[in-house]
C-alpha cells in the first residue's frame, strides 16, 4: 500500500483498459501522494483529466508539474508535446508556442520536432488574424496577416492547405460574394499562387460556382484542385492528434 508504482500502473489499467476514469484519477493521485517527485503520474493524469473528464485547467496544471519535476527526461518530453496539444486545442497558440520553444531549446532528441511545431503553431496564429480580419471585414488586417503568412511562413505550403485556411478563412468567404473575390485577387496580388495554385483554382471555380472549370487543368494539378474543391465546399477534416503517455 505504500509503493507508488503499483498505484501508477492501477491507474493505467483502470484509464486505459477498464475505462474506469474516477478510480484512474485515484490511483494516479495516491501514486503522486506516496512519490510526490515522480513525474509520470502527472502526466498520465493530465491526458486523463485532458481527455475522458474534460477538466482541462487542471490537466495543464498537472503536465506542467510533471515538467517542473523532471524537465530533462522522456517524460518531461510527453508532458510538453501533451501540454502544447492542449493549449492548441483551447486555442491558446500563444501559449503553446512558448512550450515548444522551451522544449526546443533544452532537448537534443526531439528539438526538431518541437520547432516544427513552434512553426507551425506561428502560422496558425497568422491564420487565425487572418480568419478574424476576414470575419470583421477589415481589409488592412486582412492584408497584413496574410502578408506576415507569405513572408513568415515555415511551411507555407502545408499551411495553407491545412483545415485552420481552408475551412477556417476560404470556406466561409464563399457566403459572401464579393468578399471571396475580393480575397482571390489579394492572395494573388501577394504572391500565393506558386504556393497554392490548385488551392486558389479550386477556390475560383467555388466562387463562379463552376467546378467543370477544373476539367480542363492539367493531370498534375487537376487532382489537387478537385480534392480541394470538395474541401471548400464541404469535405471531410483531417484526424486530430493523440496524447502521449
Amino acid at each position: 500500500p505504500a509503493d507508488a508504482w503499483p498505484w501508477y500502473n492501477l491507474g493505467f489499467l483502470l484509464a486505459d483498459k477498464l475505462q474506469h476514469f474516477d478510480d484512474a484519477e485515484a490511483a494516479y493521485r495516491r501514486a503522486i501522494e506516496l512519490d510526490p517527485a515522480n513525474a509520470r503520474p502527472w502526466n498520465n493524469l493530465g491526458l486523463l483529466l485532458a481527455g475522458k473528464l474534460e477538466r482541462f485547467d487542471e490537466a495543464e496544471a498537472a503536465y506542467r508539474r510533471a515538467i517542473e519535476l523532471d524537465p530533462a527526461t522522456a517524460v518531461a518530453n510527453s508532458a510538453c508535446m501533451n501540454l502544447g496539444a492542449l493549449l492548441e486545442q483551447q486555442n491558446q497558440l500563444d501559449e503553446a508556442i512558448k512550450v515548444y520553444a522551451w522544449a526546443s531549446e533544452r532537448n537534443t532528441r526531439f528539438r526538431s520536432f518541437f520547432q516544427r511545431q513552434a512553426a507551425r503553431l506561428k502560422d496558425r496564429a497568422l491564420v487565425e488574424s487572418a480568419r478574424r480580419a476576414s470575419r470583421a471585414n477589415d481589409p488592412t488586417a486582412l492584408r497584413e496577416a496574410l502578408r506576415r503568412l507569405r513572408a513568415e511562413s515555415a511551411d507555407l505550403a502545408g499551411t495553407l492547405v491545412d483545415e485552420a485556411f481552408v475551412e477556417g478563412v476560404l470556406a466561409p468567404a464563399l457566403t459572401q460574394g464579393t468578399t471571396a473575390r475580393d480575397l482571390l485577387e489579394l492572395l494573388r496580388e501577394l504572391g500565393f499562387e506558386p504556393s497554392a495554385r490548385p488551392l486558389l483554382l479550386a477556390f475560383e471555380a467555388a466562387i463562379t460556382n463552376r467546378p467543370q472549370s477544373l476539367d480542363d487543368l492539367e493531370p498534375e494539378v487537376q487532382g489537387a484542385a478537385k480534392r480541394m474543391f470538395q474541401r471548400l465546399t464541404g469535405g471531410e477534416k483531417p484526424p486530430a492528434e493523440l496524447g502521449i503517455g
